[in-house]
């Protein structure tokens, strides 16, 4: 292996802590796209039991690689993501599939690809986890960190793809029972 080439991937891979979400934490501070890229492979990690059929390994590069593009562009809300935001993703993948070819990051681009495409029920089961983990760190922020669509879309954000696999229905209905508690309890506007 090319270690002064790993080195330079690695560098790369820093620019995700570095990149801001627009999620918050609960100590105030904008969330960084490793932070959530990091608990989204912890909470596959811990639902493994509970997914038998499914290739872990797979989702757990899924999830620690899935925003590898936005080192590029940053990080663009589902809400506001354009179709040129989309392209410009592809292409940012593109580039760092070429430049660090020598290292077999085409695995880890493939991956990316089936991520995206929705080709595997692997893809299905960890958008719908990156959906839920978005909706569980608003939870976790200050209420007054969010937008006014966020009301609604907390509510329902990832709801129809955790469908997917009865423990994650389940787990999206407990975290939406936490979220209208947050919304009763917090919301400035009542």
């Amino acid at each position: 292996m090319n270690l002064e080439l790993l080195l330079s991937f690695l560098g790369k891979l820093e620019k995700l802590k570095c990149m801001p979400r627009h999620s918050w934490t609960s100590s105030g501070r904008q969330e960084s796209v490793a932070e959530h890229s990091w608990r989204l492979a912890a909470i596959i990690y811990l639902l493994k039991d509970e997914l038998k059929g499914y290739d872990i390994e797979k989702m757990l590069a899924m999830a620690l690689f899935h925003d590898l593009s936005e080192i590029k562009h940053g990080d663009i809300p589902g809400f506001d993501k354009t179709d040129a935001d989309v392209k410009n993703e592809k292409k940012a993948l593109a580039d760092i599939s070429k430049e660090y070819n020598q290292l077999g990051i085409g695995n880890i681009i493939n991956t990316i690809d089936d991520f995206d495409g929705q080709f595997s029920k692997e893809a299905q089961l960890v958008k719908a986890l990156d959906k839920l983990e978005a909706v569980i760190q608003h939870n976790e922020a200050d209420i007054k960190t969010w937008i006014d669509r966020e009301y609604g879309l907390n509510l329902s954000y990832g709801f129809e793809e955790c469908q997917i696999e009865n423990t994650i229905a389940d787990f999206r209905k407990l975290v939406k029972e936490k979220t209208m508690e947050k919304i009763h309890n917090q919301n400035p506007r009542i």
